[in-house]
């Protein structure tokens, strides 16, 4: 039996650690690091493993920085309780294009791996393609509730390629509610 666990305040600062137990979770290992030096949470604490045919583990892992687009759609999400994974869609396309003049290499591949020339405008077609609400009024956030999601966000610290201040902040929430293409 195996047992992988993170510890840390942080994501960046998680060590994930493994421990084995022979006799049915009676008694463990002494805890040993996935990845010895490695930080960021590594391993299969949320993913399963796949067993490949050499006997090797192959486990997912999963690393990011909490910026403009994560912390507009769970805080809104959180808040308005709406749909988890729609509401990142949504939030995407917006984020993309809020950031556009910031990070112009990133953006680029974004385009570049869709086909298009904007991303924004890219990542907006493909939700459409694909069926996906474009705005959070289709998730059920109400009009009345655009002040409260960028209060909610104003006051969270996250990392982004350009500064946003609450004004920034309204506007996107603004464009993201109504579903229009981002400008």
């Amino acid at each position: 039996m195996h047992l992988w666990f993170k510890v840390g305040p942080q994501i960046p600062a998680w060590r994930t650690y493994t421990a084995v137990s022979t006799d049915e979770g009676e008694s463990w290992s002494e805890p040993a690091p996935l990845v010895p030096g490695d930080a960021g949470g590594r391993g299969p604490v949320k993913n399963k493993p796949l067993i490949l045919g050499d006997g090797a583990w192959l486990a997912g892992a999963f690393r990011a920085e909490s910026g403009l687009e994560h912390a507009l759609a769970q805080r809104v999400r959180q808040t308005f309780l709406l749909d988890h994974a729609r509401t990142h869609a949504v939030f995407l396309p917006y984020a993309v294009a809020y950031n556009r003049d910031a990070a112009p290499a990133a953006i680029a591949r974004v385009a570049k791996i869709l086909g298009v020339e904007d991303a924004a405008q890219g990542l907006y077609d493909l939700n459409v393609r694909l069926g996906l609400t474009t705005g959070l009024k289709e998730l059920g956030m109400p009009e009345s509730g655009l002040e409260r999601a960028a209060d909610a966000v104003a006051g969270a610290k996250f990392s982004n390629p350009r500064p946003a201040d609450r004004s920034d902040l309204f506007d996107v929430v603004t464009q993201a509610f109504h579903g229009l293409p981002p400008r």
